[in-house]
């Protein structure tokens, strides 16, 4: 008896080599049929028997493309076609405008067998920098919109010789529709420029107003010597273009610092492969697995290669690491391949080619304009950059003991997995469509469609015009893509954040609703949003971070809250005492204002005295401003208060004498964990939590009914610090970080006995920036877990980038 099944696939399925593995096993099955690409998915059309249908679709669900990823499967039996003889694949419905169920793959590490081809000397893609397949290369960065087909990409101009049609025509070949597909003879163009204009006559295809040194594999070559030379390369990558030098090279590190300005954050390294990353770094199993991902991000591991220049990464032992992700990158680790007569460095710096906080540059003439006083040499090519996307950056966590820890805290979520969606709990309805702008710092944005979240790229600060306007193309860019009708736009509480503004304009524009969520409720609806299901019973949410307007018109930061999200009910339990940032924002980038002003406090409060002097007093570098902060605190002028768990640390860092300034945001915490991480010690100091008995009315005002002494907790670690000053001063220092660290877990522990009769839960939420921190997420963890299910970030960072998530998810659904 014949049958025939149809089969519409929704989900990533586009652009993965869906349609060539539905081919082979529908003729391994000898059915027939068709495959097409339409706007609500991939359509499968399947006749034949029982059991060789039967067989299909064991081989369909054991088989599925690496890259393929299905969000929903609809089978029907339909009427059999009569005089069908094969199994075809059918052009591509376009559907513009009417909306789809297909979804833009992210861009992905080069594959297995185009690193083979690459390397043999037989293939016609040897050595060559565009290589790619349907298993591999661009795809989100280079889409201009769906279904993707070549047309609509980046390389529509680039016409397929006579065998990469052949390629790209066989549905046997893994390069069978693989739109990104080219070779020497038909692809994208390399050189190498300094950057100097020479008009020559006579160049195409190559620009006629560059000085140019070497094209194609020659410029590789030459890229690989002026490496060895210690020059500074800005290489057009995948989602931008990346600066490069050697890794070992000092002097090239302090040049790449003075130009960069960027005097202490830490650079990532590349390197070729994992065998080379585990001579720099320690690889645990969990790293190895990002490492050797399909989205090969930037892992964070334990240096192991104590000749590897600290100057990479001054403020921290851990070192930020990736694998050579595509062919071009791959090549400049390879000599032998493009006749270089040097070694390639053994790792590379490879860090985000702009000027200090702008976006990356995508476009060959820019970068010239923008670079000219970073880089020395230019590697270009002609493929265009639609959408930049930086490198993803991940936190690998080792979970031996504790198996409820996710694998890794995304630090950034950009390359290899953004477009792909967060689905949201299944036990709800939600909205068609919103649009939700984020935060401003670390900004991400999110469109929905019902249960399928589309969280951006980072896009970063939004404090210059040049990242708003990135912000701006990219959520026009994936709105198109998506091709969706936002009915409510939500945004943060602060009124002066670019993206408030941003969202106040949509919602008048379009005339739809705006709706503003508050920060820290965000972070914690953030994690809500990835559950499998939203539970009925309430949810306790620790969310610890730098700052987040509160509903009370202070800055939060240290949140404990009882949430009832399917009310949207909350109730703010507990946080640290607010305190004062002396000169505002300012404090934030000079902490030894905040110690001070917590000094100040508890002298005060007679918890020192006024014979305890502060540690920088007689510091004749700080006296002048040391007189005028005490002016301002005491006539309270320009001195907001906060409850930021950042702004504790920033604090505590600074009277440590670790960090008194910044030069990038959370330095000064970074220094105080990787200094705790050298203590051995358990030891925790005194707890002082005010209960307020009001509790009713600090409701009202959302105000917190339980706080910790926060001018209490600087006096014990002031006093213990003045205690062992003459003792050896570098131990004192790094025991003061591990039990300050211990000590804040202690209080907030305090405070989850104290709250558990009269505040019921068994679920305890984790989310903020301050969650970055190893020593914290652990200890609690461990301490919490067998009293809470313990509820983590799963595929989006636990700071401020996870904000437009939550918001997203607030705003979206509707109890069923």
């Amino acid at each position: 008896m014949i049958i025939r099944q149809q089969h519409i696939i929704k989900g990533q399925v586009q652009g993965v080599g869906f349609r060539p593995f539905v081919y082979r096993i529908a003729l391994e099955n000898n059915l027939t049929g068709f495959v097409q690409n339409t706007p609500k998915g991939v359509v499968i059309e399947v006749q034949g028997t029982t059991s060789q249908l039967e067989q299909f679709n064991t081989d369909f669900l054991q088989k599925l493309p690496p890259l393929a990823k299905i969000s929903c499967h609809e089978k029907n039996t339909i009427l059999p076609k009569q005089q069908e003889e094969t199994f075809t694949i059918i052009h591509s419905i376009q559907g513009e405008h009417q909306g789809h169920s297909v979804l833009v793959s992210p861009d992905v590490a080069i594959c297995t067998d185009c690193k083979n081809d690459i390397f043999d000397i037989k293939n016609k893609r040897y050595a060559y920098a565009f290589t790619n397949c349907t298993s591999c290369g661009p795809r989100y960065t280079i889409t201009k919109s769906i279904p993707y087909d070549r047309p609509v990409t980046t390389m529509a101009c680039f016409p397929l010789c006579n065998d990469c049609t052949k390629e790209y025509t066989n549905p046997l070949d893994r390069r069978f529709h693989a739109q990104p597909n080219a070779c020497a003879n038909c692809g994208p163009l390399l050189w190498l420029t300094d950057g100097t204009e020479q008009y020559l006559q006579n160049n195409k295809p190559y620009p006629q107003d560059q000085h140019i040194l070497a094209i194609q594999n020659q410029a590789i070559q030459k890229s690989i010597e002026l490496l060895a030379q210690g020059k500074i390369l800005a290489i057009k990558g995948l989602g931008g273009f990346q600066l490069a030098i050697d890794a070992y090279n000092e002097n090239s590190i302090q040049e790449l610092r003075k130009r960069k300005n960027r005097p202490h954050k830490a650079f990532a390294l590349m390197v070729k492969d994992i065998e080379q990353a585990k001579k720099i770094a320690y690889i645990s199993k969990e790293a190895e697995e990002l490492l050797c991902s399909i989205a090969a991000p930037i892992v964070l591991c334990p240096l192991k290669d104590t000749n590897l220049p600290k100057s990479i990464h001054p403020d921290t032992k851990r070192i930020g690491i990736m694998l050579a992700y595509t062919p071009l990158h791959l090549l400049l680790f390879s000599p032998e391949l493009v006749g270089a007569t040097c070694n390639a460095p053994q790792a590379l710096i490879m860090t985000s080619a702009n000027q200090s906080g702008k976006p990356i540059c995508i476009q060959n003439r820019q970068a010239l304009k923008e670079l000219e006083q970073i880089a020395d040499y230019y590697l270009f090519h002609n493929r265009d950059i639609l959408i930049r996307v930086d490198d993803s950056v991940c936190l690998p966590l080792e979970k031996s003991l504790e198996e409820n820890l996710p694998q890794s805290i995304y630090l950034r979520r950009a390359r290899g997995y953004v477009p792909s969606p967060i689905y949201f709990p299944k036990n709800m309805h939600y909205e068609n469509a919103v649009f939700a702008t984020g935060s401003f710092l670390k900004n991400t944005f999110t469109f929905t469609k019902k249960n399928e979240a589309y969280q951006s790229q980072h896009i970063g600060d939004l404090d210059n015009i040049e990242v708003i306007e990135f912000f701006e193309e990219t959520a026009k860019h994936l709105q198109k893509l998506l091709e969706i009708h936002p009915k409510k736009v939500i945004t943060d509480l602060h009124p002066d954040f670019p993206s408030t503004h941003i969202a106040q304009e949509y919602s008048l524009q379009k005339n739809i609703p705006l709706i503003q969520v508050q920060h820290h409720i965000a972070h914690a609806y953030s994690v809500l949003a990835e559950q499998e299901k939203l539970l009925d019973t309430p949810y306790l949410a620790l969310i610890l971070d730098g700052t987040g307007l509160g509903l009370d018109k202070t800055i939060w930061g240290s949140e404990l809250f009882y949430l009832e999200p399917k009310k949207k009910k909350h109730i703010r339990l507990a946080s640290l005492s607010p305190i004062p940032l002396i000169g505002g924002d300012k404090a934030t980038f000079e902490p030894w204002r905040i110690a001070f002003a917590l000094h100040k406090k508890a002298q005060e409060n007679n918890y020192l005295s006024n014979k305890d002097y502060f540690p920088f007093a007689h510091n004749k570098k700080y006296q002048k401003e040391l007189e005028l902060c005490e002016i301002m605190l005491e006539k309270n002028i320009n001195c907001p208060l906060s409850s930021g768990c950042g702004r504790l640390f920033d604090a505590i860092s600074a009277l440590l004498g670790l960090c008194t300034h910044t030069s990038y945001e959370g330095q000064a915490a970074i220094i105080l964990e990787d200094y705790a991480s050298n203590s051995q010690l358990l030891e925790t100091i005194e707890t002082k939590i005010i209960e307020h008995t009001n509790q009713q009315e600090r409701i009202q005002q959302q105000k917190a009914l339980w706080e910790i002494d926060t001018p209490y907790f600087y006096a014990q670690i002031f006093q213990y610090f003045k205690k062992n000053h003459f003792s050896t001063m570098s131990q004192t220092v790094t025991d003061l970080a591990k039990i300050f660290h211990l000590s804040l877990i202690q209080h907030y522990i305090t405070i989850l006995h104290s709250i558990k009769k009269q505040f019921p839960s068994n679920t305890l939420i984790i989310s903020g920036g301050v969650f970055n921190n190893e020593i914290l997420l652990r200890t609690f963890n461990q301490e919490l877990k067998n009293s809470y299910t313990i509820l983590f970030p799963k595929n989006t960072p636990v700071g401020d980038a996870c904000i437009s998530l939550g918001q997203a998810f607030y705003a979206s659904f509707i109890e069923k």
